[in-house]
């Protein structure tokens, strides 16, 4: 038998749904930076700066059209990452 859920309960789920989500998406993201779960923001910002001056697209003039286009779709990783 189905019981029915009041709004306060549904609401409790809809948040710790949404908190999951979210902190899935910031372990994706220090992954991405190459950081460890917890890293704090001046390492995020050390992080970002250090991999977005190796990827970006200015600094690839001279590579390959591949290695140009590997490196656009990293930097735009990292740019994603830091947001």
């Amino acid at each position: 038998e189905m019981q029915r859920r009041g709004v306060r309960e549904v609401l409790d789920d809809l948040y710790k749904h949404t908190n999951r989500y979210a902190e899935n998406e910031a372990n994706k993201a220090l992954e991405t930076l190459g950081l460890p779960h917890g890293a704090d923001a001046a390492a995020v910002r050390k992080a970002f700066r250090k991999l977005s001056i190796k990827y970006h697209p200015d600094r690839q003039m001279k590579a390959s059209p591949e290695k140009r286009e590997e490196s656009a779709v990293k930097f735009e990783e990292i740019r994603k990452a830091y947001e």
